[in-house]
């Protein structure tokens, strides 16, 4: 969890995603929505529910690799002592 936010935790990883997901490459809601798993997991310590897809389908893809990327987004953050 990040510790160095001076801001709501939740506020944080809003503004990071909406940085993240604003512009650039479209991405499926499966996608942000693993994304968003990670980030809320790591900066508001929110813990993660169950996978909401069926393991093998797209959706489940989409999904653990937004996870990827959420922890890959957090690192940034993280690296750059930034609240957004």
């Amino acid at each position: 969890m990040d510790k160095t936010a001076n801001s709501n935790p939740l506020e944080v990883v809003e503004k990071i995603m909406l940085a993240r997901f604003t512009n650039g490459t479209p991405r499926s809601d499966a996608y942000k929505l693993g994304a968003l798993s990670i980030l809320d997991l790591r900066i508001a310590g929110t813990p993660l529910r169950a996978m909401p897809y069926a393991i093998g389908s797209a959706e489940a893809d989409a999904y653990f690799a937004g996870q990827l990327e959420g922890h890959a987004i957090f690192l940034v953050h993280q690296a750059a002592g930034s609240n957004v």
